[in-house]
Parts: structure tokens; C-alpha cells; sequence
């Protein structure tokens, strides 16, 4: 299912955090397909040649290493994660509202990517979405019902629950989606959903 947050934010401030890690921490972007160790394993029912971001949290030990969405193992408890040298400003607020927020990540999705259907791994955990950059044409589904489109809009916060049924993701746009996407554990749905004001 996917939630959209009574929590608001600023996206001028978002769309700041995003330009600092643009302008100084080049040395901790990934490409997706660049930079994966094993591109046989990408998933083909998935377009994301041009995915691109950071990794804001890391479970390796060198926090200067970039972390890539896709090298890491996918099982791995919040207890694991370490903040990475661009855990401050904006993403710092975020993290501090959350419960044991993990895999956290700022991604710029290109138009015409698009995810098919994504179930929860373990721990049973959930996505929270902050759109930081959209174009009007991207949008969630949910298998609970597959038809129905949750466009994403700048300053909404959107509780991506994949644990019952799976989420798709596209943006049929012409231009880049830029957001922050950022792993909570299932036990803190209700606190989130409950969750008001602005970070």
C-alpha cells in the first residue's frame, strides 16, 4: 500500500540538501550500472540503466567507500547502518524524526525508468519516499490495486508499505526524478502514518 505522510517539508530546503551533494561529495556518487559489481544479476524486468545517487547510510566499515543501492546485502538489520559524512542539514532532520531508519539513499530516477512489482525483504520493513525533484508523470502502484496510480508530489512524504503486496514504481516523464528513499522497519508504520507537521 502506499501511504502519503500527514508530515510535510520544506523542498526548497530538499532541493538544497540535493545540490550540496551534487557540488561536494562527487566522490561518494554511484551509477547504477557503472558501478554494480555483477550487472548479469540486474533484474530485467526493471529499467534503471541510469539510476544514479548516494548511499546516506553504509554498512561497511569505510564510510568513504560509495554505497551502492544494489551491492549491498539487502538483509541486513538497522542496527548495521552508520551514518556517511552527508548525514547533516536536511537528511539529518529526517533521520532524527524516524525509528531505526536504514538503507537510506538520495537516487535521481531518469524518464522512462521504471521498477515492476518489489516485496519487502527481510526485516520486514517498508520505503519512506521524499520527492525532492518530479515532472507530474511519476507515480506508485500498489498490488493491492494494481491500477490505481499515487502520483508524487514535492513537499508530500509517501510510506511505501510492500510487505502484503508488492509496489511498482515509473516515471513515464521526460526528465529525472530526484528523491530521497530511506528503509523503516514495519513496527514503526503507526508511528509514521501518525506522524504531523513539518520537518
Amino acid at each position: 500500500m502506499i501511504h502519503t505522510l500527514k508530515l510535510k517539508y520544506d523542498p526548497d530546503e530538499a532541493l538544497e540538501y540535493y545540490e550540496i551533494l551534487k557540488r561536494d561529495f562527487q566522490h561518494l556518487h554511484w551509477e547504477y550500472e557503472k558501478h554494480h559489481n555483477d550487472p548479469g544479476m540486474i533484474d530485467p524486468k526493471n529499467v534503471i540503466k541510469d539510476l544514479n545517487g548516494w548511499g546516506l547510510q553504509t554498512v561497511y566499515d569505510d564510510p568513504s567507500f560509495p554505497y551502492h543501492s544494489d551491492l549491498d546485502p539487502h538483509d541486513e538489520d538497522p542496527e548495521y547502518y552508520k551514518d556517511t559524512p552527508m548525514v547533516f542539514g536536511f537528511f539529518e532532520r529526517v533521520k532524527n524524526i524516524l525509528k531505526d531508519p536504514f538503507r537510506s539513499f538520495l537516487m535521481s530516477s531518469p524518464g522512462g525508468h521504471y521498477i515492476r512489482w518489489c516485496h519487502s525483504h527481510n526485516p520486514p520493513h517498508g520505503m519512506l519516499f521524499i520527492p525532492i525533484i518530479t515532472n507530474g508523470e511519476a507515480y506508485f502502484r500498489s498490488g493491492i490495486e494494481e491500477k490505481k496510480r499515487i502520483y508524487v508530489d514535492v513537499g508530500n512524504i509517501y510510506l511505501v508499505d510492500p510487505i502484503k503486496y508488492p509496489f511498482a514504481f515509473n516515471n513515464d516523464g521526460d526528465s529525472p526524478v530526484a528523491s530521497i528513499q530511506v528503509g523503516v522497519p514495519e513496527y514503526t508504520f503507526d508511528y509514521l502514518l501518525n506522524l504531523e507537521g513539518k520537518i
